[in-house]
Protein backbone atom coordinates (compact mmCIF):
# COMPACT_ATOMS: atom_id res chain seq x y z
CA UNK A 1 0.00 0.00 0.00
CA UNK A 2 2.94 2.02 0.89
CA UNK A 3 4.22 1.90 -2.65
CA UNK A 4 1.00 2.71 -4.14
CA UNK A 5 0.77 6.09 -2.09
CA UNK A 6 4.14 7.01 -2.61
CA UNK A 7 4.03 6.41 -6.72
CA UNK A 8 0.96 7.84 -7.48
CA UNK A 9 -0.77 9.95 -4.42
CA UNK A 10 -3.42 7.48 -3.60
CA UNK A 11 -4.29 6.40 -0.15
CA UNK A 12 -5.94 2.70 -1.24
CA UNK A 13 -8.47 3.16 2.04
CA UNK A 14 -10.24 5.64 1.45
CA UNK A 15 -14.10 4.96 0.50
CA UNK A 16 -16.09 6.25 -1.75
CA UNK A 17 -19.44 4.63 -0.77
CA UNK A 18 -21.38 1.06 0.28
CA UNK A 19 -22.66 -0.35 -2.94
CA UNK A 20 -25.66 -2.01 -2.80
CA UNK A 21 -25.90 -4.78 -4.96
CA UNK A 22 -28.35 -7.43 -5.79
CA UNK A 23 -30.79 -5.16 -5.03
CA UNK A 24 -34.59 -5.40 -5.22
CA UNK A 25 -36.49 -2.04 -5.37
CA UNK A 26 -39.73 -4.37 -5.19
CA UNK A 27 -39.12 -5.71 -1.84
CA UNK A 28 -39.50 -3.45 0.85
CA UNK A 29 -36.77 -5.09 3.35
CA UNK A 30 -34.49 -3.80 0.44
CA UNK A 31 -35.94 -0.46 0.62
CA UNK A 32 -36.20 -0.49 4.56
CA UNK A 33 -32.21 -1.21 4.67
CA UNK A 34 -31.07 1.53 2.13
CA UNK A 35 -33.46 3.95 4.23
CA UNK A 36 -32.26 3.01 6.93
CA UNK A 37 -28.55 3.21 5.97
CA UNK A 38 -29.38 6.66 4.63
CA UNK A 39 -30.61 8.21 7.97
CA UNK A 40 -27.84 6.31 9.92
CA UNK A 41 -25.52 8.91 7.71
CA UNK A 42 -23.55 6.18 5.85
CA UNK A 43 -22.10 6.95 2.60
CA UNK A 44 -24.34 4.81 0.18
CA UNK A 45 -23.84 5.67 -3.61
CA UNK A 46 -26.75 7.04 -5.32
CA UNK A 47 -26.97 3.26 -7.51
CA UNK A 48 -27.75 -0.06 -6.78
CA UNK A 49 -26.58 -2.68 -8.76
CA UNK A 50 -30.12 -5.09 -9.81
CA UNK A 51 -30.00 -8.42 -9.47
CA UNK A 52 -31.10 -9.76 -12.52
CA UNK A 53 -30.73 -13.20 -14.11
CA UNK A 54 -28.48 -12.03 -17.10
CA UNK A 55 -26.35 -10.59 -14.98
CA UNK A 56 -25.87 -14.05 -13.23
CA UNK A 57 -25.89 -15.85 -16.88
CA UNK A 58 -22.94 -13.14 -18.57
CA UNK A 59 -19.82 -14.93 -16.45
CA UNK A 60 -20.87 -18.65 -17.77
CA UNK A 61 -20.52 -16.94 -21.16
CA UNK A 62 -17.46 -15.61 -20.27
CA UNK A 63 -18.70 -11.76 -20.13
CA UNK A 64 -19.32 -8.76 -18.43
CA UNK A 65 -23.18 -7.94 -18.14
CA UNK A 66 -21.76 -4.89 -20.57
CA UNK A 67 -20.89 -6.62 -23.01
CA UNK A 68 -23.19 -9.24 -22.86
CA UNK A 69 -26.30 -7.86 -22.99
CA UNK A 70 -25.48 -3.95 -22.81
CA UNK A 71 -28.89 -2.62 -21.94
CA UNK A 72 -29.80 -4.84 -19.42
CA UNK A 73 -30.56 -2.47 -15.92
CA UNK A 74 -27.37 -4.27 -14.44
CA UNK A 75 -25.35 -3.35 -17.07
CA UNK A 76 -27.04 0.42 -17.09
CA UNK A 77 -26.24 0.49 -13.19
CA UNK A 78 -22.57 -0.35 -13.41
CA UNK A 79 -21.99 1.77 -16.15
CA UNK A 80 -23.13 4.55 -14.14
CA UNK A 81 -20.76 3.15 -11.14
CA UNK A 82 -17.73 4.15 -13.59
CA UNK A 83 -18.70 7.30 -14.29
CA UNK A 84 -19.41 7.93 -10.86
CA UNK A 85 -16.09 6.25 -9.89
CA UNK A 86 -14.63 8.44 -12.89
CA UNK A 87 -15.67 11.35 -11.51
CA UNK A 88 -14.61 11.35 -7.95
CA UNK A 89 -11.21 9.79 -9.58
CA UNK A 90 -10.92 13.07 -11.75
CA UNK A 91 -11.87 15.39 -8.62
CA UNK A 92 -8.27 14.17 -7.11
CA UNK A 93 -9.82 13.10 -3.68
CA UNK A 94 -8.40 9.36 -4.42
Amino acid sequence: MNRLRSAHGMDPLQVLGILLTFYDQRIRSHQAIRKAMVEAGWPVLPMTIPRTIRAAEAPAAGESIITFEPNNPAAAAYAELGEVIYRWAKSGKI
